[in-house]
């Protein structure tokens, strides 16, 4: 059984240094759904998931997902 954590209605701010802005971003229902679950699991904001996925390397996850979608096609 696990226990769900209140998500904060907003991540804090300048915790990285800077100032968060307001940007919109489109997801298939299936990847929206799963970041609700994530930051549902976490605690943590749907931005706050964002952020740690792009400064923890997610980046280069996805560069190398693209590479193994291209190959798989080919």
């Amino acid at each position: 059984m696990s226990i769900k954590m209140a998500r904060p209605k907003r991540a804090t701010r300048d915790q990285y240094g800077e100032t968060k802005q307001r940007y919109q971003i489109m997801l298939t229902e299936t990847s929206s759904l799963e970041l609700d679950k994530v930051a549902e699991e976490l605690g943590v904001t749907r931005s706050e998931v964002l952020e740690w996925m792009l400064r923890g390397g997610g980046l280069d996850i996805a560069k190398q997902y693209k590479t193994i979608q291209e190959s798989m096609a080919s």
